[in-house]
């Protein structure tokens, strides 16, 4: 390697912080070295390597180098020291493309070296072969190494199969020298042939045996596929029927809480119904007592009505015998009328009163249900669905009966409206024909 291009990479190297870190982590394993209190040497790593790991670290560091596995050769560099004295040296920038292309080898004293300790004589052909295989093409040490052991194996094999050929034609020829009697030759080969038809049979025999229980296997293997088959088929039904009931109770939950949903609006609708169907229930009380209230005035006024024409009698028979004669017929029909409407004013207030306490005892009831209703409906939303729908059907029911009452109070209510007219009308009346 030239120093130039020494300085130059090691000044990059160093420029990269490789250097640095190279140091530092040499310091760190020689401070780990030291930190360690097991004093005792591998017995394994004292020794020097063999010349032979040293030739074989070389022809695989080689190897990869030929082959640009720079980052392996990087790891591997330390076990081929050798590999840094190639025959050529490093390609400068201003070399030939020419020289680019080529693969660098090594030295001719290295490839003498590393074929002696592999056993082959450089000297020899089979060196000679390698040697010029090697700086001829541009393949590694290793692979023209391979390809000698390769074509020494085959012209092994092809030596051996010609002394095997050899032999069997010198038994030949020894027997044409020594022939035998015909009859002694006739039964070796018929001993032979039974010997043959022997064998034939054992083998056709263990054949038959043979296929047999391979035909038994595959009937045993068919018949495992079936059931296997059968038993795949039934997974699949058991899975779609269980991804149907699947979705069939996803469904069926969905449909459970729209129903849920649409008795809570329901129910909401009903409550806020019955909170304002008991407020109107409480002005009709209140409407009601106002009533009594104007009755009972009413009735003072009727008696005071009663007293004013007794005294006028009075008066009128003491100054006027005549006018009190003629008059006395119209006042005693007068007082008739008016103890007759009095008498029909009390009836209505006495029926009124009933009416009021009986919307009193509905309202009562009303109130009762609707918080009934409300506990119900807490008591839906805390247990579970199947409860849920035989809970909502009661509060159907309950609310249909609270829906019958709400039109029965309605109707009562106007009734009562009616009957309050009325009163106040005959009031009217009465007041406007007494005289004062």
């Amino acid at each position: 390697m030239d120093s130039d291009y020494y300085s130059t990479v090691y000044a990059w190297f160093e420029r990269c912080g490789v250097i640095s870190n190279v140091r530092t982590h040499l310091r760190q394993n020689l401070v780990n070295a030291l930190k360690s209190k097991d004093m005792t040497l591998n017995k394994a790593n004292i020794g020097p390597k063999s010349a032979k790991q040293y030739v074989y670290d070389l022809l695989i560091a080689e190897y990869l180098w030929n082959h640009n596995y720079a980052y392996t050769l990087s790891v591997f560099a330390s076990e081929a020291p050798l590999l840094v004295n190639f025959r050529k040296n490093v390609p400068q920038a201003n070399d030939n493309c020419n020289n680019d292309n080529e693969k660098d080898k090594l030295q001719t004293d290295y490839v003498w070296h590393t074929l002696e300790t592999l056993g082959i004589t450089p000297e020899g052909p089979s060196g000679q072969s390698i040697i010029s295989e090697y700086t001829n093409n541009d393949i590694p040490l290793l692979l023209s190494v391979l390809k000698y052991i390769s074509h020494v194996q085959i012209n092994c094999k092809e030596k051996k199969q010609s002394n095997s050929m050899k032999n069997t034609q010198n038994c030949e020829t020894q027997t044409d020298l020594f022939t035998l009697d015909p009859a002694e030759e006739s039964s070796k080969i018929i001993s032979a042939r039974k010997k043959l038809i022997r064998q034939k049979e054992i083998y056709e025999n263990e054949l038959r045996i043979k296929e047999e229980e391979l035909n038994k296997r595959v009937n045993t293997v068919e018949q495992q596929i079936i059931i296997l088959n059968d038993k795949l088929l039934q997974a699949k039904n058991l899975m779609q029927a269980v991804n149907e009931k699947k979705q069939q109770l996803i469904r069926e939950k969905e449909e459970d809480e729209r129903i849920i949903y649409r008795q809570k609006l329901e129910l909401s609708v009903k409550e806020n119904s019955l909170a304002r169907e008991a407020e109107r229930l409480e002005k009709e009380k209140d409407n009601n007592r106002i009533f009594e209230t104007n009755l009972k005035k009413l009735q003072d006024e009727l008696i005071k009505v009663q007293d004013f024409p007794t005294k006028s009698k009075e008066c009128r028979v003491q100054t006027q015998e005549a006018s009190t004669q003629t008059q006395s017929s119209v006042t005693f029909t007068n007082t008739l009328i008016i103890d007759d409407e009095k008498r029909e004013l009390q009836s209505l207030v006495q029926e009124q009163q009933s009416r009021i306490e009986e919307l009193t005892l509905r309202a009562v009831r009303l109130s009762r249900q609707l918080e009934e209703a409300q506990l119900i409906k807490c008591s839906s939303d805390v247990a579970r669905p199947l409860m849920q729908l035989s809970k909502m059907h009661t509060v159907l029911s309950e609310s249909s009966s609270t829906d019958e009452l709400i039109q029965d109070a309605k109707q009562r209510l106007k009734r009562l409206e009616e009957e309050s007219l009325l009163a106040e009308e005959n009031y009217m009346n009465c007041v406007n024909t007494s005289p004062l």
